[in-house]
């Protein structure tokens, strides 16, 4: 059976687990832990340069899946009894990944800024621990903010990181072709849905995306880009209730 390492509260990996989810895709999960799972990995795979990163999935065959979009298009392949759908088969494949760059943007734009706000906030780091680290105390916190700088310095140079007119703008298109076409950005729903919806985890979170305490849901709010884009936060909303996976069983609802 394929064996997906994710990361619980990662939008990138909530990506993946949504698709595998929608498509009834049967899988193992398995948690990664920075620093471990990745060396862990490198064995694996064999890979002792490249880059190691959440979502990662190895199928039945040992393949290695190393992106959300890999992954998702994998599980379209792999559908089970109870799926919901295709996210791929009907729509143009070039708009989907116009979409999903969009998506990454927005993405890397919101992680950035988090970080920020989260090397600062023992209670928010804390939060984000694995349970069986937070009984660590402020070494605990210690080695989440090691953890956090880490993942930071690794990914800073992505595209539109700090670009903040470059994520308004795709906030708008998204705006734009909502208006255009309904609740769905392609007609009906699609990965372009399912990626800018989770896009949003770093600007405006949802509980119902992710169950978090107020302090961690205040940690990685980006509050302008929240209330200029407040209308995007309910479009979100209404794609959850009507499409989302329950977190922890990984099935659909």
């Amino acid at each position: 059976m394929a064996v997906l390492y994710s990361i619980r509260y990662s939008p990138w990996s909530l990506l993946a687990r949504w698709a595998l989810a929608y498509h009834d895709t049967p899988y193992k999960a398995s948690e990664y832990l920075t620093l471990i799972t990745e060396w862990k990995l490198r064995f694996i795979l064999r890979d002792f340069f490249g880059r190691i990163s959440a979502p990662l999935l190895i199928d039945d065959r040992g393949n290695a899946l190393r992106d959300s979009l890999e992954i998702s298009r994998w599980s379209g392949k792999q559908k089970g009894p109870n799926c919901q759908g295709d996210l791929f088969a009907d729509f143009d494949s070039e708009t989907i990944e116009l979409w999903n760059l969009r998506s990454a943007q927005v993405l890397n734009y919101g992680r950035n800024q988090n970080f920020k706000k989260l090397v600062t906030n023992d209670e928010a780091i804390m939060l984000m621990l694995p349970k069986h680290m937070r009984s660590l105390g402020s070494l605990g916190v210690m080695i989440g903010r090691f953890m956090v700088k880490r993942v930071q310095k690794k990914y800073i140079a992505e595209p539109g990181g700090e670009d903040l007119a470059n994520a308004k703008s795709i906030l708008t298109l998204l705006r734009e072709a909502l208006a255009k076409n309904g609740d769905y950005i392609m007609g009906s729903f699609s990965y372009a849905d399912v990626v800018m919806a989770i896009s949003l985890q770093v600007i405006m979170p949802s509980t119902a995306v992710f169950p978090m305490k107020t302090a961690l849901m205040e940690a990685i709010t980006v509050t302008s880009l929240k209330e200029e884009f407040a209308d995007l936060g309910q479009w979100r909303d209404k794609i959850v209730e009507r499409h989302y996976f329950d977190v922890m069983t990984g099935k659909c609802k």
